[in-house]
């Protein structure tokens, strides 16, 4: 485990840092209308590939980790893939504007057909916990996208370029992704018998399609809501939600390893050990709250030349309370997919994109990005809570490291506010650590996690 958390580490260490620079970059090479159109076109493609994968590459993971060849199991899932290409070309061919702006989101659908393409070949490596491999498959993208723009955008960048460096890097990591997977792998394709293979993958992912279609829609509603309002708005809000997005690389490391090791436990019957897991990952989410809170204006402002810093402070404040929901919520989801409580998890993502759509339309004319804000950290706490309540009894992870690590970062946060400056950030960070001790969340005498580190 300790081993497959390095290369995920490393990994998403590689990813984020490029993310990040990627981000910057384009955030201060675009206008602010510019900008917030290019995100809102990628949020938009990426919510419709979500929806047209029917979930196949979760359920590739689960397949594959419990035992299934990839030569027979990626064939469908390629094919399925390439399906949603035609089906996504042929409704902008039916419904897209033409000119510069239709021209782009065409360039920009290719560029994610090839990332959807690549995807399988991850999915298959996820669920064999080939994670040394998935490290050089998952990183091409990123690379180029920063060589790219750093090119590209030595005396500014427009909306097209911008589009056609992520459209080449996304092509760029489906060529990766494929030659590595083949070189690794020992065996081909099996292609022979194809149709029946993709008829049962449709037919196992059918009770998955309302399931990824609803979190495909609740992951970017809120950005599709507010850039269809305001480009400059969602603008100063992408900003914010993309740096909270790269907070969250603990959870990147830890999320692809949950699946496919409950799976095998499960089937197993190996009784199942993960509140340890849960009190780590509360301890990490809620020392990132703190730290995103106290060093956000001042890093942002001079990320963005003073444009996407101050004028986010209260967005990622209320981003930053779903930070700890999100790995009790991911560990849920993960018991109840591995499980196979497809059913289940469909319900509780129709009620969390009702409860999203619904309080996006209500608070974002009124507070606008904060409300979107606030709108997401909402349907994220009831999304858990209804994860945690169907659990079995015997299942169900504690919510005391939550709310014992949640309490501490806000209370670190709350003196960083009041003293303000470096001080305040230190001392903030001082009492965060001491209220952890004081309620056990953090143990002095804990040397478990380096012995294991040591012996393997």
């Amino acid at each position: 485990m300790l081993r497959h958390l390095s290369y995920n580490a490393l990994q998403g260490v590689i990813n984020q840092a490029l993310g990040l620079a990627v981000f910057v970059l384009l955030a201060n090479g675009l206008p602010r209308a510019e900008f917030g159109a290019f995100n809102w076109m990628g949020a938009l493609l990426l919510t419709a590939y979500g929806i047209a994968s029917f979930g196949t590459e979760q359920l590739l993971v689960q397949q594959v980790a419990a035992g299934r060849k990839p030569a027979e199991a990626l064939p469908p899932a390629l094919l399925h893939a390439a399906a949603g290409i035609v089906l996504l070309l042929g409704a902008w061919a039916i419904w897209g504007r033409s000119g510069a702006a239709g021209n782009a989101l065409a360039v920009l659908l290719l560029g994610k057909g090839a990332y959807a393409l690549a995807a399988p070949y991850k999915s298959a490596a996820a669920g064999l916990e080939r994670f040394r491999l998935l490290l050089p498959m998952s990183v091409g993208a990123n690379i180029a996208k920063a060589a790219g723009l750093l090119l590209a955008g030595a005396d500014g960048i427009s909306l097209f370029e911008a589009v056609l460096v992520f459209a080449v890097s996304d092509a760029i990591e489906l060529l990766a992704a494929a030659t590595l997977f083949h070189r690794s792998v020992p065996g081909g394709l099996q292609w022979r018998g194809l149709w029946p293979r993709y008829r049962a993958l449709l037919r196992d992912a059918g009770p998955l399609l309302g399931t990824v279609a609803l979190a495909a829609a609740t992951a970017r509603f809120d950005w599709i809501f507010l850039g269809a309002r305001s480009p400059a708005l969602l603008a100063e809000y992408s900003f914010a939600y993309k740096a909270f997005e790269l907070a969250q690389l603990p959870l990147l490391v830890i999320a692809p390893l949950l699946v496919p090791r409950f799976t095998r436990q499960l089937r197993s019957g190996e009784a199942l050990s993960f509140e340890t897991l849960n009190r780590y990952e509360a301890l990490l989410a809620a020392g990132v709250a703190l730290g995103l809170n106290g060093c956000w204006a001042p890093l942002a402002d001079q990320a963005s030349g003073g444009r996407y810093g101050a004028v986010n402070t209260g967005t990622i404040a209320l981003l930053s309370l779903a930070m700890p929901l999100l790995y009790l919520n991911n560990l849920c989801w993960s018991l109840h997919f591995a499980a196979g409580r497809r059913g289940l998890l469909f319900r509780i993502f129709a009620i969390t994109f009702a409860i999203n759509a619904v309080t996006c339309v209500l608070l974002v004319p009124a507070w606008g990005k904060e409300g979107a804000a606030a709108a997401y950290t909402i349907a994220i706490g009831l999304q858990t809570v209804l994860y945690h309540r169907a659990l079995p009894a015997a299942q169900r992870p504690s919510w005391r490291p939550l709310l014992a690590c949640s309490g501490a970062a806000g209370a670190g946060v709350a003196l960083a506010a009041l003293l303000g400056g470096p001080t305040g950030v230190l001392s903030g960070a001082l009492l965060f650590v001491l209220l952890l001790l004081a309620t056990r969340q953090l143990r002095l005498g804990e040397y478990r996690l380096l012995a294991a580190w040591r012996r393997s």
